[in-house]
């Protein structure tokens, strides 16, 4: 029972110790952008989108739906701007 007492813990520091290296850095890069399309996600050269509060959208093909764009990897953090769509191609 006491090796128990001590095993447990340990196991649970030395896991929490693996986690931490395990986790993936999805800082955002401020050359890129992330557009979000059916197909999955594209990644391109940063948009400028201008200054204002409305969240920025891009298009990928001429005429094409325009599609939320992103600042991260992580599809957290919206672009934000005029509220013009953007050709991204």
């Amino acid at each position: 029972m006491k090796s128990k007492n001590f095993l447990l813990p340990m196991m649970a520091f030395i896991c929490a110790i693996g986690m931490a290296f395990a986790t993936i850095n999805q800082s955002s890069d401020p050359e890129l952008d992330y557009i979000v399309t059916e197909s999955g996600v594209e990644i391109v050269e940063e948009l400028n989108c201008e200054i204002g509060n409305t969240p920025c959208e891009a298009r990928i093909t001429p005429g094409g739906t325009p599609y939320p764009v992103y600042d991260d990897p992580a599809l957290m953090t919206r672009k934000i701007g005029v509220g013009k769509v953007k050709n991204a191609f």
